[in-house]
């Protein structure tokens, strides 16, 4: 973390990442605030076809327990990525709220 170049890389990603996970998160996806909600709520959607269209061309009675288990977990990995993603875009834009609240009371 104190490495030679942390105060070069810290942003408000960084700074949200560590109130949420206790470590810097790298690296920062690139972006406005907006920019990446929309990739992220858009990507939220084509996971949710692809899990949909994946659920019904499987041929679920032909695998063994452990090959559901594989195949289901590749359907819904793509699915809590992007969740993930947004997730901490919301609490990036609640912190960013935050700090602007802030600023009246400290007499800015």
């Amino acid at each position: 973390m104190y490495d030679a170049d942390f105060f070069s890389r810290i942003g408000i990603q960084q700074i949200c990442e560590f109130f949420r996970h206790g470590d810097e998160w790298d690296p920062t996806e690139p972006g406005t605030l907006e920019e990446r909600f929309q990739r992220h709520d858009q990507g939220v959607l084509k996971a949710l076809e692809t899990y949909r269209d994946e659920i019904l061309k499987t041929a679920w009675a032909e695998l063994s327990p452990p090959e559901k288990e594989r195949v289901t977990e590749s359907l819904y990995g793509p699915i809590l990525d992007e969740a993930f993603a947004l997730e901490a875009i919301h609490f990036e834009a609640g912190f960013r709220a935050g700090v602007l609240l802030t600023k009246p009371c400290r007499g800015g």
